[in-house]
């Protein structure tokens, strides 16, 4: 320092850059997994079932080398006179007995022991995370016209689909104790697990007549109850199809939960101005 501070132990602030020799390095890796499996089948004429699942886990590692501590340097910096010799002001004043000076105007660098001492244990650790989910699910389908359940107008017999599926997904990391010293992360685990059921019908009205190819009407509902998070609404739906022959079709849909009656609204008022400017 210079000026009336000279020659002081007055700290100021300051703004100092230096480049270390030894590179300061991230190795990461990331690995997928994934496996399928599943099997269908039929139970009688009628009925068909198809069960299946998935399993998906990803591992992220992340390996620090060579980090520098910030706040070990700001005290290496700090040097003060003792008896003619460079001295840490921590060792003096004891709040850093180990503390190594920075000499950063050395030709030849700082050495090993300051090199050492302004390290991070084990160059910064090793954070590691994983990602890992499972989903099962099963679903059956059933054709009641095999019983001969249908409309007399149709010759399609009434469809009904069941089924249901499971989700598990969960996070965990686990940053080591020198990353942990470093960065101040600390080990996290989350999950989330969920559980839907659904269910839909498809009941043919009308099938291969004069002008109507295809009159049907269908329902499906569905349930969420998600564990450890917000629980979903239930779901309805009414369906409606009108088709006069094999290029055209009139589809409608209801919905109680997610409403789409605009939608069939629209779909109407469109057939009755077509009707309008037939006549």
């Amino acid at each position: 320092m210079c000026g009336t501070a000279a020659g002081t132990a007055t700290n100021v602030r300051t703004d100092v850059r230096y480049r270390f020799t030894d590179a300061q390095s991230t190795l990461s890796s990331n690995e997928i997994y994934r496996a399928v499996a599943g099997f269908r089948g039929d139970l009688g004429s009628a009925w068909h079932y198809d069960v299946g699942g998935v399993y998906s886990t990803t591992l992220y590692r992340q390996q620090q080398l060579g980090r520098i501590d910030p706040a070990k340097v700001a005290t290496a910096l700090q040097v003060v006179d003792v008896n003619g010799t460079p001295t840490c002001a921590a060792v003096v004043s004891g709040s850093d007995p180990s503390c190594v000076l920075l000499d950063i105007f050395s030709t030849n660098g700082p050495s090993a022991a300051a090199v050492d001492y302004l390290s991070f244990a084990q160059g910064g650790g090793v954070f590691r995370e994983r990602y890992e989910q499972w989903v099962g699910n099963a679903n059956v389908t059933g054709d009641l016209g095999e019983y001969g359940i249908r409309s007399p107008f149709s010759t399609k017999g009434i469809n009904i689909a069941v089924g249901g599926e499971y989700r598990s997904s969960g996070y965990r990391s686990r940053p080591d104790a020198a990353y942990q010293a470093a960065f101040g992360s600390t080990p996290s685990t989350l999950s989330n697990n969920a559980v839907d059921l659904y269910g839909e019908v498809n009941v043919p009205l009308v099938s291969d007549r004069p002008l109507i190819r295809d009159l049907s009407i269908g329902a499906a509902i569905r349930g969420s109850e998600i564990f450890r998070g917000r629980t979903g609404a239930v779901d309805v739906q009414d369906r409606r199809q009108l088709a006069a022959d094999r290029g055209s079709a009139l589809p409608g849909e209801l919905q109680q939960g997610n409403p789409r009656t605009e939608h069939l609204r629209t779909l109407v008022e469109r057939q009755r101005q077509l009707r309008r400017a037939r006549h």
